[in-house]
């Protein structure tokens, strides 16, 4: 099995198989936003957040549902669904 790929070449399987590694990375975030990904009205709504680092950069996606109460709370205020997400992420929002 060839571990490299040469272009235009489809790999037949998800990579090379290996024996489960766990990579911890540690990234600084500076800013996210929100993204409504999808809406059951009256039920829930799926948010992606995108995450950024210093300059902007782009530092990974966390997505979640809000269900019940956190959906019924929404009541399409924005502020409220960034507010919910960054209390999620564990972030304190700046001014």
């Amino acid at each position: 099995m060839s571990s490299v790929l040469q272009l235009n070449e489809t790999p037949e399987s998800a990579g090379v198989p290996i024996v489960p590694a766990v990579i911890t990375e540690s990234k600084t975030i500076t800013s996210f936003d929100v993204r409504v990904m999808s809406l059951e009205l009256f039920k829930s709504v799926s948010v992606m957040a995108t995450l950024y680092s210093e300059g902007g950069a782009y530092a990974g996606v966390r997505n979640f549902t809000f269900e019940g109460a956190e959906y019924l709370a929404w009541n399409n205020n924005d502020q409220y669904l960034i507010d919910l997400v960054a209390q999620k992420l564990g972030f304190t929002l700046s001014a």
